[in-house]
């Protein structure tokens, strides 16, 4: 649900899965705009091109 704005609905689903809501978007965000950068603009890739266990506060997992 992480690409979705279904926990800021009701903060009851954030507090029920002890998710950190607005670190998750702008997580998110960081590699949305990582890869359209890379993709429409050319730019180099900043985030994505790191292993999936570099960022600290996050885990990423295949689904």
């Amino acid at each position: 649900m992480s690409f979705s704005d279904l926990y800021l609905v009701s903060p009851l689903l954030e507090w029920s899965q002890g998710v950190d809501v607005r670190g998750t978007f702008k997580l998110v965000n960081e590699y949305t705009l990582d890869f359209f950068n890379h993709c429409l603009k050319g730019l180099p890739l900043e985030h994505l091109n790191k292993e999936a266990g570099d960022h600290p506060a996050f885990s990423l997992e295949q689904g």
